[in-house]
């Protein structure tokens, strides 16, 4: 483990011990491995062939891992897991998704505009985007609308009428959960690898099980992976660290001067803090001098 400047309340051991765990026992939907394996466009495109069978992609052109949308300053950047486009010019961004957090419709929604930002420049004529129909596809290894389906693709249609928009955006949401594959059924062995079950008939899922194997023991892979997530639980502790001790500052002087107007002594309001805020001696002291200045 490199070290690193983290302060003591920080347990930085556990936290590495944790993500190096994970790291062992991870498959392609961990998005990290899902990001370089899909990476490379033949497992790309097998995926995509599969997945999307009616769409005849013969060809992918471009292939980008942590493909990054720049934004403006005050807006929310976001960075595909896999971002691709065809030899016809058809752009998607590929995502695993194995938490179910609540949001996967709205996610959609912005990941798509994100899409046509990068597709627009000044001054060009909205018909430009008819040249790149988007797709916006999710491996969830959950049913969010919870109807047994493997696939369940949206796009926008007049609903009285059934009439198709023809904005050429397709939302797509794959369910690893399902059992009913109907014609997608080369595609339930990739399904089945999200939870580690590799079909060892099917070549192609053989290739990528090995691959993340590879991956995996890549030591220089392994420690960037576990630093990475050991830095942002670092920020996110550092963070509650923040809140909890704006909160201790703004109930700490609400209770010591409510002490302090009962007649209670020095050593009694420092006590308190003490012993229910889990002050140290030195803070609780701070606070009490500045309630009594203030």
């Amino acid at each position: 483990m490199k070290s690193k400047n983290y302060p003591p309340g920080f347990d930085v051991q556990a936290a590495w011990d944790r993500h190096s765990r994970e790291w062992d026992q991870a498959t392609i939907s961990n998005d990290k491995l899902f990001g370089l394996v899909m990476g490379q466009a033949k497992y790309c495109h097998e995926l995509l062939r599969r997945s999307l069978p009616e769409e005849r992609i013969a060809k992918l052109r471009k292939v980008e891992a942590q493909h990054q949308v720049m934004t403006g300053v005050n807006q929310r950047t976001v960075r595909f897991d896999v971002y691709t486009e065809d030899q016809r010019g058809r752009a998607f961004d590929v995502e695993m998704q194995v938490a179910n957090e609540g949001d996967l419709p709205h996610r959609m929604r912005y990941y798509q505009a994100m899409m046509e930002y990068d597709h627009l420049r000044p001054r060009e004529g909205y018909r430009q985007l008819a040249a790149v129909p988007t797709y916006v596809i999710f491996y969830c290894d959950f049913d969010y609308y919870g109807r047994g389906a493997a696939m369940y693709r949206f796009e926008n249609y007049e609903r009285k009428l059934k009439l198709t928009m023809g904005d050429d955006r397709s939302l797509i949401v794959f369910n690893a959960k399902s059992r009913e594959f109907g014609d997608r059924k080369q595609l339930k062995t990739f399904l089945d690898l999200m939870h580690g079950h590799v079909d060892t008939e099917d070549k192609y899922i053989v290739q990528v099980a090995n691959e993340v194997s590879r991956l995996k023991a890549d030591e220089q892979l392994k420690e960037a992976y576990v630093m990475d997530n050991v830095d942002l639980e670092f920020k996110m502790y550092e963070q509650s660290e923040k809140i909890r001790a704006e909160e201790k500052q703004k109930y700490g002087f609400a209770i010591i001067k409510e002490l302090i107007k009962q007649g209670q002594s020095k050593e009694k309001a420092t006590n308190f803090l003490i012993q229910t805020m889990g002050m140290s001696k030195t803070e609780a002291d701070a606070y009490y001098q500045e309630a009594i200045a203030g």
